[in-house]
Parts: structure tokens; sequence; C-alpha cells
């Protein structure tokens, strides 16, 4: 967002410019902790498996994440 055409951009629509995060809608530090822990969890595949598998291994964790995880722990 440094380039000036790029900058000028939100001003052509009326909108002020703002590289700020709070109350963006899109920086939410829950959801962001949250996929955090789920993406560095060892149980998670590194690599896609497949639509199916994939998606009984995300629910699993889930699972675990609101049912077990205590905070501060990996």
């Amino acid at each position: 967002m440094t380039a000036k055409r790029t900058a000028r951009l939100p001003a052509d629509f009326g909108i002020t410019h703002s590289l700020s995060q709070p109350r963006v809608s899109g920086d939410n530090p829950f959801s962001g902790v949250y996929f955090t822990t789920l993406k560095y969890h060892p149980g998670l595949a590194r690599r896609f498996a497949g639509i199916a598998v994939d998606t009984v291994s995300c629910r699993t964790l889930v699972r675990w994440r609101n049912d077990q995880h205590h905070h501060g722990e990996s």
C-alpha cells in the first residue's frame, strides 16, 4: 500500500486510508490464536491428504481445541 497509485486508490472511492488495526473486522485476535494453535498442533497433517481425511482431522483438532486445550499449552 505504499505505491502512489495504490495509496491514492481508497481516496478515489471516498475511503479514508489507514494502516491501523484496531476495530478492523479482519483483525480478530481470537480467531487468529485459534487457527495458530491448530496450524502448529503436531496432530495436524502438513500436507493435503484429501477432503474426507482432512475434514475428520480438522474436526478432531477443533474438538480438542475446544474441550481439552488449556491456554498457554501447545
